[in-house]
């Protein structure tokens, strides 16, 4: 190859270089910088607006910027944003109303009831306030749309109330074909997590839990809609009976105000106001509302299965993990910036017993360095999540909460045996000591490992009741007898104390 040749592909190179790299900085960078500056600019909020929220998915207890908000440059609120800014409009002399349009929630009961209380404290201001319904293929939907003062239905849609409904899919049988023969130590009954891998029914405990805990979030469901329609319980239990209600015959039976398009509503808003167009997006509202200080409450957040290290979500990611080490340094930040009072949000179903007393570590120093400790319990917080919560100044839940899980699992789903039968693969085994106190994922545990475990899953079931014990002002033998492992709603857990 001659020296020209050379020189040319170089150049033809640093020309391809030079486009990937201007096409990254058109395509990329600059508009996540328009995006950071929308984001980060304060906005103004004309007189004689209407605040508009649309709901058209899960709101996540923590905001992250995901590879979607990227793309489409709008930001995922959290719940906490969302109920931040209805609280905000309903006193703000700008904003003269407030439509909440409900696509599809995908909303934990407990949010919806925080939901509930944002709007009705927006309803209280007796300003203009409006849930539209394009269709309500769900309880909860339609369950948070009755906290307003009128509740609009699209003409051609239905409400279709289901009640609620839990089904357990059961492996043993599935895993027994497999080859595969789970091994759990749980304490004790209730802690039923398991009881998928292990049982080919509900056992008489599991079916117990469950039906105490969805009968009641199924009364707080009827309440709230008895509640925001101005009905009796028999009358709400019926709605939920008689579904689905056609648009006309919801209009009927008073669970919907009017029937009503987009575009009317929109021309009720402008008439309301005098003004084309008067809405306000949670977007352009939210955002000025982080521009204001002056807040000495420190709020964090624990979100997601608990373990070790980093919390975190990717932007590709649809899960997030709450890490004991994001959650100590968090802790650690709020006792050395001065903060007046700590709120802990915690919406977890558990998981690494280490990782969460830990955390629950974090939680006791900051209460004894004489700043106040509130829990704020979300959809779930439970076993880890209850663990975590122990000793705080004062755990606060909504009625839809599940929490308790008070009890301990260690399983193992030894692989030796199937990958032989289906594969023919096997492995070679050396060990330096005849025991060396550690189980594999091969082979099931021996009877000297069962014998261990039980006594490991003994000790942190006893330390978890007798922190509960002690921070909830009972006997050892109290906590016992309403944990085992069992869940409770939020209703039936502060009736338990």
């Amino acid at each position: 190859m001659s020296l020209c040749t050379a020189v040319y592909r170089g150049r033809s190179m640093n020309r391809l270089l030079r486009f990937f790299g201007i096409a990254f900085i058109f395509t990329t960078i600059i508009p996540s910088l328009v995006m950071l500056y929308g984001l980060t600019r304060q906005p103004q909020i004309p007189k004689h607006s209407v605040l508009r929220i649309t709901l058209d998915g899960p709101l996540p207890e923590l905001a992250r910027p995901t590879l979607q908000s990227l793309v489409s440059q709008r930001m995922h609120h959290s719940l906490r944003q969302v109920t931040q800014s209805i609280r905000a409009a309903a006193h703000d002399k700008r904003i003269v109303g407030m439509v909440l349009e409900i696509r599809t929630a995908g909303l934990g009961l407990a949010q919806i009831s925080e939901l509930r209380d944002a709007v009705g404290e927006f309803r209280g201001s007796d300003k203009f306030n409006l849930a539209y319904l394009q269709s309500a293929g769900e309880d909860g939907i339609y369950a948070l749309a009755t906290a307003a003062s009128q509740v609009a239905l699209s003409p051609a849609a239905e409400i279709n109330l289901t009640g609620l409904r839990a089904e357990v899919p059961f492996l043993k049988d599935t895993f027994a074909r497999l080859k595969v023969r789970p091994y759990t130590e749980q304490r004790y009954e209730f802690k039923n997590y398991a009881n998928t891998f292990t049982q080919d029914g509900f056992t008489p405990e599991h079916l117990t839990a469950l039906k105490g805990v969805m009968d009641d979030l199924q009364q707080t469901m009827v309440t709230m809609i008895a509640g925001g329609r101005g009905l009796g319980d028999d009358e709400a239990r019926s709605a939920v009976a008689g579904a689905p209600w056609s648009a006309e015959a919801a209009l009927q039976h008073k669970l919907v105000d009017r029937l009503a398009y987009w575009d009317e509503i929109r021309d009720e808003a402008e008439k309301l106001t005098g003004r084309h167009d008067p809405f306000v997006d949670l977007d352009t509202y939210a955002a000025q509302l982080s521009h204001k200080g002056g807040i000495d409450v420190a709020y964090i957040v624990g979100s997601g299965q608990i373990d070790m290290g980093d919390s975190g979500k990717s932007p590709v990611e649809t899960k997030d993990s709450m890490g004991a080490e994001t959650l100590m340094q968090a802790f650690r930040e709020a006792r050395e910036d001065g903060a007046k009072a700590v709120v802990f949000r915690v919406d977890t179903p558990g998981g690494s017993a280490l990782a969460s007393d830990l955390i629950r570590r974090e939680v006791e120093l900051t209460r004894k360095a004489g700043i106040p400790m509130v829990i704020s319990m979300g959809n779930v917080a439970a076993s880890g999540g209850y663990m975590v919560s122990t000793d705080a100044d004062h755990i606060v839940v909504e009625p839809g909460t599940i929490t308790g899980s008070i009890g301990v699992l260690a399983a193992s789903f030894p692989l030796r045996e199937a990958l032989q039968h289906f594969t023919g693969l096997r492995f070679g085994v050396y060990e330096s000591l005849p025991h060396p106190g550690s189980i594999n994922g091969l082979d099931p545990p021996t009877e000297a490992d069962r014998q261990r475990i039980g006594r490991s899953v003994d000790q942190v079931y006893h330390a978890f009741v007798s922190r509960v014990a002690d921070s909830r002002h009972k006997t050892y033998e109290e906590v016992h007898a309403i944990a085992k492992g069992r869940i409770w709603s939020g209703t039936q857990a502060v009736k338990l104390g």
